[in-house]
């Protein structure tokens, strides 16, 4: 089982993520597929051993109906609906696109995780926020699902 992980974010936002795909690799067994922005998450995260696959959307602001690139994040999301999906954004225009984009694949609802619906702490690291969403687990995981590391 391939876990998704979504982020919409600047440069900085994806170097940080690479610690959540190490740890959602060795959980489910299986390197991440991450939808992100490009061209910098398919230049920083091309042939590394946590991500498996990589979607990028060059023009994030673009109307979902004039983008072929979320499109395309609609049918991997559609494709990989049985995955656990991590949704790592916390812009809130970012968040209502992705939310959009979950519907029309429809993703169900319990099979995402946002990290805002987890709390954040005062002066807490932001990879040390990643790191405890990584440890969550869709609540529509099934029983025997591979969910802890080998």
């Amino acid at each position: 089982m391939r876990p998704l992980v979504i982020r919409f974010g600047r440069l900085g936002d994806m170097i940080l993520l690479a610690p959540l795909l190490e740890h959602l690799h060795r959980r489910y067994g299986e390197p991440c597929t991450l939808l992100g922005p490009g061209p910098w998450s398919g230049q920083l995260y091309s042939g590394h051993p946590d991500v498996g696959e990589i979607v990028q959307v060059n023009a994030r602001h673009r109307p979902l109906p004039l983008s072929p690139q979320r499109w395309r994040m609609v049918q991997v999301l559609r494709r990989e609906r049985g995955a656990p999906v991590y949704v790592c954004e916390t812009e809130p225009r970012a968040l209502a696109k992705i939310r959009r984009m979950l519907q029309l694949a429809r993703v169900e609802r319990q099979r995402c995780l946002l990290i805002t619906d987890f709390p954040d702490f005062a002066d807490e690291h932001w990879i040390d926020r990643l790191l405890r969403f990584a440890v969550q687990t869709p609540s529509a995981m099934k029983e025997g699902e591979r969910t802890t590391p080998p």
